[in-house]
């Protein structure tokens, strides 16, 4: 199925040109855009008779310019929304929330790589400009995973039992007021993951649906009160050395999201 492109890409050039007030393809915003639609419409993926687009994009860039330029939040607000239109105005679904990650890994081949995936299930495809390469199989890594923070740090679960909250004594501290002192825990049960809620104030979602518990696949989106996990096991220790940094706590008040 072919994506009607040509309203994106004119919405696309007026964004550079009236809010970042530039279009060279030489700039990697510009660049990056193009190939984010194009491998959206390559990963377009069938499950239950419905037509899926990727929610999930991961994108690891060689250099930390990219990571480093003030105009990154304003241009992934944009995508995000560019993305959410793409998918009404084609019919197509989305698996959840549209998250897009930025990671920094200088022994990447091409200037960047970028990685899809579906909360509801594996996307099955890595796609790097110029080179392509297949995404470990996520079976045989099931019980290597990670949570991906709203800063792009990385969180390994490694504990057979997580606990999640407020309070400086949990595995995972998440500083902000709609999150309970101990609100969740992920344990291992036969090689997965399973999520509990612990009768939180403000609940517990996995994919924009509440949970009491539920077993975590590759790109669920899990919100901790209103602060954004996403939940991943693919190349756990790969994905270790790229992100930036580890992190056990952080602070996310309820005006940063």
């Amino acid at each position: 199925m072919k994506i009607i492109l040509k309203i994106i890409e004119d919405k696309l050039q007026k964004f550079f040109e009236e809010q970042l007030h530039f279009f060279n393809d030489s700039d990697p915003f510009v660049q990056l855009s193009k190939d984010l639609l194009l491998i959206m419409e390559e990963n377009i993926q069938i499950e239950n008779e419905q037509k899926h687009i990727p929610n999930i994009y991961r994108i690891s860039v060689r250099e930390n310019k990219v990571i480093d330029s003030e105009n990154l939040g304003v241009w992934k607000n944009f995508i995000i929304e560019l993305i959410n239109e793409t998918s009404k105005m084609n019919h197509l679904n989305l698996s959840g929330p549209v998250h897009i990650q930025f990671f920094y890994n200088p022994k990447i081949d091409s200037e960047y790589l970028i990685e899809t995936a579906n909360s509801s299930f594996s996307s099955g495809k890595t796609v790097s400009m110029p080179t392509t390469q297949a995404l470990p199989d996520a079976e045989n890594e099931s019980v290597h995973a990670y949570l991906i923070t709203p800063y792009d740090s990385i969180f390994p679960i490694q504990k057979i039992i997580t606990n999640i909250g407020r309070n400086e004594d949990n595995d995972m501290v998440i500083d902000n007021l709609r999150v309970s002192r101990l609100h969740a825990q992920i344990r291992e049960v036969d090689g997965r993951h399973l999520l509990f809620d612990l009768d939180s104030t403000t609940g517990t979602k996995v994919n924009g649906q509440r949970i009491s518990q539920h077993f975590l696949s590759q790109g669920d989106v899990i919100d901790i009160g209103d602060v954004p996990l996403i939940y991943n096991h693919d190349a756990a220790e790969d994905i270790r050395k790229e992100s930036k940094s580890t992190t056990k706590s952080f602070n996310l008040q309820e005006n940063q999201r």
